[in-house]
């Protein structure tokens, strides 16, 4: 029965190191995303070039972040296009080759997904 005892605390301490480290997870990611994309000093390039961080932070905690119904439609939206043009653009340095009017396109939703991420990053914060 010891034996049976001390199995079961372990994996209570398990489930509960598990979602401490899920809920720890989340907190660092949304702090780190505040910080760059609040960072004035950090190029426009370079923030659209990790504009798929945000993209994959927003997926995985999309339920997690407050968000109002409307705004959260929006990054929805901006973040689909973003995940679905990915796989036509073609990328170097992590911005799109010049020209064209997919490009231009491209760069409009990064700078969007990009917007999202300060506004998540607001509410993050408060």
């Amino acid at each position: 029965n010891l034996y049976t005892l001390s199995s079961l605390l372990v994996l209570l301490g398990c489930f509960a190191w598990t979602a401490f480290g899920a809920q720890d997870e989340f907190s660092v990611r949304a702090n780190q995303i505040a910080q760059y994309f609040g960072d004035s000093s950090i190029s426009q390039q370079a923030k659209m070039a990790n504009a798929g961080a945000v993209a994959a932070f927003y997926q995985k905690y999309r339920n997690r972040i407050p968000l109002s119904p409307q705004k959260r439609a929006e990054i929805d939206l901006n973040v689909q296009r973003y995940n679905q043009g990915k796989a036509r653009v073609v990328i170097v340095d992590g911005v799109p080759r010049q020209g064209g009017w997919a490009e231009r396109d491209w760069i409009l939703i990064i700078k969007k997904v990009i917007d999202a991420a300060i506004d998540i990053a607001r509410v993050i914060s408060t």
